[in-house]
């Protein structure tokens, strides 16, 4: 496999874990609210949350790049 490729997959690989991740912090704060509160969420809604905290995450992350690459996102993640 050449750099370009390598890059790439290590990219949507860390993007995965990240997004992964938003999902357990959705379900340790489900699981926080059950316990303290007996606040029960379905199931669906605490990965849905996940996923939106992942989404939100990652645009917080693509603002601030853009923000300290000088408004020019093509360079934020270069390639070759």
């Amino acid at each position: 496999m050449d750099k370009k490729n390598e890059k790439i997959i290590e990219r949507r690989i860390k993007s995965f874990i990240w997004r992964a991740g938003m999902v357990g912090l959705a379900a340790i704060i489900d699981f926080l609210l059950n316990s303290l509160m007996s606040i029960e969420i379905p199931n669906q809604y605490v990965v849905l949350a996940g996923l939106v905290l992942g989404e939100i995450s990652k645009w917080l992350n693509n603002g601030y790049k853009y923000k300290n690459n000088g408004g020019n996102t093509f360079n934020s993640h270069p390639v070759s």
